[in-house]
């Protein structure tokens, strides 16, 4: 893969592959499952998700823990951190760079019977 960024670079190569070992822990899981809880409480009805820069898919774990039918999907630029996610079977991983192309054919669901309440 050509990358254009520094960036790409990094995160692709060796120090995106030490990331995966420095961030797993179960603790860090269930801190995400908390964090995340949170956040979807202020954003009800919401049905697809899309990460960029899932790594091994720590976020992509939390968030199907909290909804078993979120619709889950992510790019990842780390080959291996990318399997691993893809390993996983709960995201539509994709192992690219994120300065590419995002699926435009791909759409996000907000539920239609959601009321906002005011």
């Amino acid at each position: 893969m050509t990358y254009k960024t520094e960036q790409e670079l990094f995160w692709s190569g060796d120090f995106g592959d030490g990331y995966q070992d420095r961030n797993k822990s179960e603790r860090l899981l269930m801190s995400n499952v908390v964090l995340f809880g949170r956040i979807l409480r202020s954003a009800p009805g919401i049905k697809s998700i899309m990460e960029l820069g899932c790594n091994i898919g720590l976020n992509l774990q939390a968030l199907k823990r909290i909804n078993s039918e979120f619709e889950l999907s992510a790019y990842e630029i780390n080959p291996s951190a990318a399997s691993k996610a893809n390993a996983l079977n709960i995201a539509d991983i994709t192992c690219d760079t994120i300065i590419n192309n995002i699926k435009p054919e791909k759409t996000f669901i907000v539920d239609p019977d959601f009321q906002t309440i005011i």
